[in-house]
């Protein structure tokens, strides 16, 4: 019983220590997610490489640049939550309908930086 208890214990304080996450800090990222990663993006782009290729060509030198800094902020803060809280948050809070596997988000922003 103790156990038991001791557990949730922890599991809360380390819950509670987690920065809460807002979409709307990553205006940028919401606006790629939801305009190049949506639900027909496999179909459109075929790949996560080819929705990333097309931002590429489509973005002024700027956007690319708010896109890969705020991308590269939001993969900070959600490197050691679990996957499914990271996939929530993607499809939640910012509004797409992709769902990362484990690593996408450094995968996309190597892709970004590459481009």
């Amino acid at each position: 019983m103790t156990r038991r208890v001791a557990k949730r214990g922890v599991a809360r304080v380390a819950k509670a220590q987690a920065p809460r996450l807002r979409g709307e800090a990553y205006p940028a990222v919401a606006g790629f997610f939801r305009g190049y990663l949506h639900e027909d993006f496999l179909e459109v782009h075929g790949s996560l490489a080819a929705a990333a290729a097309a931002f590429i060509k489509d973005a002024d030198a700027a956007e690319r640049q708010q896109l890969t800094e705020e991308l590269a902020a939001l993969a900070a803060a959600l490197r050691d939550r679990p996957l499914r809280q990271v996939r929530k948050f993607v499809t939640e809070d910012l509004g797409s309908r992709w769902a990362p596997e484990s690593r996408q988000l450094e995968r996309l922003l190597e892709l970004l930086r590459q481009g």
